[in-house]
């Protein structure tokens, strides 16, 4: 894939939350007949780290030496966040969605929806977070995603949301319009 010449800006971005399977593998686009929330009246301020697997460094005496014994450890969750306007603590209807997430700490947001981990315990999503600068669409889908948030009053009231991965390296789609 060449590298796009147009800079992305916050308003190229998108953020969708969906119960499982419902992003697309090919291109990330929406599965019909699946329930997805678009997030409505967000900041514009997604990060994200992905820090892979650790990396186990077996020294010689204390040392590195002149070539360091590298091995690949564990994987690591993939963490990130992003905040939206608080707009009322309802249940009903997109608008007031993410709030019955935070409300409910993840463990059953929308009483239909399909977890992604299938385990009772701890409840999971997808996360898809798209460009369309208007020459290129490139999405990248989160799986086993654990969200918790926190309301913070102010001038606007704002909802910062929390997110944890529970996979190594995301998945990344390119799609041209």
């Amino acid at each position: 894939m060449p590298v796009s010449s147009i800079v992305k800006t916050k308003r190229d971005g998108t953020i969708s939350i969906g119960e499982s399977g419902a992003f697309d593998a090919s291109d990330g686009s929406d599965v019909a007949m699946k329930s997805i929330l678009t997030i409505e009246c967000e900041v514009g301020d997604w990060s994200i780290s992905v820090a892979g697997e650790s990396v186990s460094a077996f020294l010689d005496r204390g040392s590195f030496g002149s070539s360091p014994k590298l091995r690949a450890g564990d994987d690591q969750a993939i963490t990130g966040s992003f905040s939206l306007h608080f707009r009322g603590f309802g249940d009903s209807g997109a608008a007031e969605a993410t709030q019955t997430f935070l409300r409910t700490a993840s463990s059953d947001i929308v009483a239909n929806w399909a977890s992604t981990n299938g385990g009772p315990d701890v409840y999971t999503y997808m996360l898809r977070y798209a460009i369309d600068d208007g020459t290129d669409i490139m999405r990248l889908i989160l799986d086993h995603v654990h969200i918790t948030g926190e309301i913070s009053e102010g001038d606007p009231t704002t909802v910062n949301c929390s997110f944890t991965a529970y996979q190594a390296r995301p998945s990344l789609v390119y799609k041209a319009p």
